[in-house]
């Protein structure tokens, strides 16, 4: 893993983490600064990390409401 990579990593270990949703862009934008690729590839990150988040909720939700009653 490149350095780069790792610092990704650790920024978007970072990011998970910070509470509101604003309070996260503006930890983005401050940390990514002018590097356009870094703050493309943290975002489409977190993007991907919130989708994944809201098919395992939805899941959980049908497999709630779904299962047959004993």
């Amino acid at each position: 893993m490149s350095a780069k990579q790792q610092k990704i990593k650790e920024l978007f270990f970072e990011a998970i983490s910070i509470e509101p949703v604003d309070q996260r862009r503006a930890f983005i934008a401050d940390v990514c600064g002018n590097d356009v690729r870094m703050r493309t590839r943290l975002e489409s990150l977190l993007e991907a990390h919130a989708r994944d988040e809201t098919l395992i909720d939805q899941s959980a939700c049908c497999l709630l409401y779904t299962s047959p009653s004993p």
